[in-house]
């Protein structure tokens, strides 16, 4: 507590906020205007940046001279995680009805294939996400390989004669599952 009444608020207002807070307090000095409430970010002794919601009244005198400012700061930060995970969420909902959407238009498998693994991809983080075609007149699966930014890199083949998907590792040809799992 004694460290932060020694504190100005230019002490702890984030740099990129401090000419708005400043010209709020100019105007209430003014007499311009009497009150205000604004969105700012303040820093954390530890550098952390907090988000609160600021309001702010000038109390004067019986000659209209300021006396001193009386301020309500409310944490804002646990609101704006809720906003960025909301705006995150349409976004996914958007890009899955997109998908739907085009999903409608497709014939080919592999479009379908690569339709979805872009879409996901801009969802999920794809790195480790494998979908896999299956010929059943072939008897064979198809790993399409993709690199992050959803562009096609590669393709593996694993021939199978009974099972899809589950091989056992003993089934596999040396060399088959690393190509596809270690990218």
């Amino acid at each position: 507590q004694e460290e932060m009444l020694r504190m100005k608020f230019r002490d702890i207002t984030h740099p990129d906020d401090l000419d708005s807070s400043i010209n709020f307090l100019r105007k209430m000095l003014a007499g311009e205007i009497t009150t205000f409430q604004i969105e700012t970010r303040y820093l954390h002794k530890n550098g952390m940046v907090v988000w609160v919601q600021l309001f702010s009244t000038l109390v004067r005198d019986d000659h209209n001279q300021p006396l001193y400012f009386i301020l309500q700061i409310q944490d804002t930060a646990q609101r704006k995680q809720s906003e960025a995970e909301l705006v995150e969420h349409n976004k996914q909902l958007t890009t899955l009805n997109r998908l739907g959407q085009e999903l409608t238009r497709l014939v080919k498998p592999e479009e379908v294939l690569e339709l979805v693994f872009t879409t996901v991809g801009e969802i999920f983080d794809n790195r480790n996400l494998y979908i896999a075609l299956y010929d059943e007149h072939k008897q064979e699966i198809t790993f399409p390989i993709y690199t992050i930014e959803g562009k096609r890199r590669d393709e593996v083949v694993q021939h199978t004669k009974e099972r899809i998907l589950g091989i056992a590792e003993g089934e596999l040809s040396p060399g088959e599952d690393a190509s596809f799992v270690s990218f």
